[in-house]
């Protein structure tokens, strides 16, 4: 089988926006749609019962077909070109990623058993085509918690305000391994406006960024002056912390050449250079979950990732 591989990390997904447009991976261009990131996937393991799979590419493109393995590794399936079908074994439970043929946008996310083994790829399938099962009562309550209630989110962020710490410093402790650059501080105003957008993307379930005009003009500290940078990140509910979401753009750091000022080939790493940018002074992050995916935005003003400029 061709081998491809996709950044994930227990399947984390993330992506970068900043200020302008760049040229090859040196970074400011939104990297569009779903970049290394995707909308609402799910990364439990797999039953065993093997199913037999159709899948429908419904669109006027050709499509990649990914899966993820049990330990969180996205991995290749096949390519479906226009208008054509074709049948995959899969065992009961198996998640499925649809992207556009050579791009970071996703089209599709799906989980398929005895009940569903049919993938429509088309214009209308953002959201998964079976949606999660409900339950028929509620579960029943322990008459006393075996552990202690989690803390509930405080303030607009949708985080707790010790995940807002953790955001912070785990920012600030790569800044502070950076020649030349101060940590930041936390903005409440750019937690909320990051919120917002997490909470868009859990309701939709599309996983992109908000506009470079929306990141402008609605800028919640200059409106209209500075657009904003922005990193996103998604993964399957409870499977990382805050922190870990702000540790995979940090990651990137290992692809990032700072002598050419770009990204290794086939790499990503303007989350990571957004993070140490120097003249970044503000960050605010948000969380919302939905779809079975948590989904953490971070807002930086000033935004980074100018085309031709060195992160720091």
């Amino acid at each position: 089988m061709q081998l491809r591989f996709r950044f994930t990390q227990v399947f984390i997904i993330v992506l970068a926006l900043a200020a302008a447009t760049v040229a090859g991976c040196t970074m400011i261009e939104p990297q569009s749609g779903g970049t290394q990131s995707g909308a609402s996937l799910a990364g439990a393991a797999v039953a065993q019962q093997a199913l037999t799979v159709q899948f429908n590419n419904q669109t006027a493109e050709t499509v990649e077909i990914w899966s993820p393995a049990a330990d969180g590794t996205l991995n290749w399936q096949f390519d479906l070109a226009a208008g054509q079908s074709q049948t995959q074994q899969a065992a009961a439970g198996q998640q499925w990623v649809v992207y556009k043929l050579n791009s970071e946008e996703v089209l599709l996310q799906a989980t398929t058993d005895a009940n569903n083994t049919t993938v429509n790829i088309g214009a209308q399938t953002a959201q998964p085509t079976t949606p999660p099962a409900q339950p028929t009562a509620p579960a029943a309550q322990p008459a006393t918690p075996t552990q202690p209630a989690a803390q509930p989110p405080t303030g607009a962020s949708g985080m707790t305000a010790a995940e807002e710490q953790a955001a912070l410093q785990a920012h600030n402790a790569e800044r502070a391994n950076t020649p030349g650059v101060a940590p930041l501080q936390w903005s409440p105003e750019l937690a909320q406006f990051a919120a917002q957008w997490a909470q868009q993307i859990a309701a939709t379930g599309n996983f992109e960024h908000r506009s470079g005009t929306d990141l402008k003009d609605n800028n919640p500290l200059a409106p209209g002056q500075d657009q904003l940078g922005e990193n996103l990140s998604g993964a399957t509910t409870g499977s990382k912390s805050v922190a870990q979401h702000v540790q995979g753009w940090i990651d990137e750091k290992a692809d990032y050449d700072y002598a050419s000022n770009t990204c290794a080939d086939g790499k990503q790493c303007g989350h990571y250079t957004q993070v140490v940018w120097k003249n970044t002074q503000l960050v605010g992050c948000g969380k919302a979950t939905g779809n079975g995916w948590d989904y953490v935005v971070c807002n930086y003003h000033k935004g980074g990732n100018y085309v031709g400029q060195k992160p720091y």
